[in-house]
């Protein structure tokens, strides 16, 4: 799945970016307690022993373009070591958010758009 950022402002905006990052985060919509929750991506490796950059921010232009993908894979209720291979996400209603800032002085006001609901079904052999 792709998924594209654009920045719509006539100002240029902030966002963090590091080596374990994504450019958008995951939620999915639980009915039980009916809300949203965060999901983690699945990132080529969470090892203790793999190298990570700390989060930085990096200026957005107007009408700047991004481009993230997911793989469809999550972590679910555990997060195990180096998994040879990680599941695919289950079933639901998910959505993405892209968290950003209007300048980098004002890091502790992130603000979060969303995007459209889309729902994940159940493969059917």
């Amino acid at each position: 799945m792709e998924i594209t950022i654009k920045n719509n402002l006539n100002e240029s905006i902030w966002y963090r970016k590091g080596e374990f990052i994504f450019l958008s985060n995951l939620q999915k919509f639980e009915n039980e307690n009916n809300e949203w929750k965060d999901v983690k991506r699945y990132s080529m490796c969470y090892c203790v022993s793999c190298a990570r950059q700390p989060p930085y921010l990096v200026e957005m232009k107007p009408k700047e373009v991004l481009k993230d993908k997911w793989d469809m894979r999550i972590f679910e209720n555990h997060i195990p070591l180096c998994p040879p291979s990680v599941p695919l996400a289950s079933p639901g209603k998910y959505r993405v958010y892209f968290s950003y800032f209007l300048s980098p002085e004002t890091e502790q006001n992130e603000i979060k758009v969303y995007s459209n609901e889309f729902v994940i079904k159940e493969k059917k052999d």
